[in-house]
């Protein structure tokens, strides 16, 4: 008969982060099945200013692993044609939740950056993608300085072959996309250090 994982040695990772993280989370979970206990937040994070407003809510306590996904909602244009979160802004906001994330948790934290969008919503918004590499750098900035490692979602999409066929609504992909995203995030992120239980 096999032996029930140990509750005390299970790693406990938290997801948190849009639309994105809800899609791949069954599949990070399913992957690590026995290996560790995956939770996500029972809702979607939104914007950083509206992480901001609901992280003191956010299950930090008792995590291992801690992987973060926002930004893209920030850079989506409004109804003035400017980002609902500009760059300078983004770049405030997240340092302010990377602060309260490494003050209220001894968790390793782990960011992704944003995919890319199709090809056929830029036919909309002819400079979405180039918003995403400058978000992106933000991200990069920010998790750098607080050294904080960053799995990139973006890279993924990138040498996914065929990719332009795999979004379903031109911003979330296909079933397949999020099981083999969530296969190689799962991956990465049990290969992380585990911090010493007190």
């Amino acid at each position: 008969m096999p032996r029930k994982p140990d509750p005390e040695k299970t790693v406990k990772i938290l997801l948190a982060g849009s639309s994105h993280t809800r899609l791949f989370y069954p599949f990070v979970k399913n992957s690590l099945k026995g290996a560790a206990h995956v939770s996500k937040l029972p809702y979607d994070a939104g914007r950083t200013d509206e992480i901001l407003q609901s992280i003191a809510e956010w299950p930090l306590e008792g995590q291992d692993i801690i992987h973060f996904y926002a930004g893209h909602r920030d850079l989506i244009l409004n109804e003035e044609e400017q980002p609902y979160i500009k760059p300078g802004p983004f770049e405030k906001n997240l340092r302010k939740i990377t602060g309260i994330l490494l003050a209220g948790t001894s968790a390793i934290i782990v960011f992704s950056d944003i995919p890319p969008v199709s090809e056929r919503l830029l036919t909309i918004d002819a400079d979405w993608n180039k918003r995403i590499l400058r978000y992106n750098r933000i991200i990069e900035k920010v998790a750098g300085d607080a050294h904080i490692p960053v799995h990139s979602f973006r890279k993924f999409i990138l040498a996914y072959e065929g990719v332009e066929d795999e979004y379903v609504d031109d911003l979330h992909f296909t079933r397949r996309v999020y099981r083999e995203f969530g296969e190689e995030l799962a991956a990465f992120l049990i290969k992380l250090p585990s911090p010493a239980k007190p």
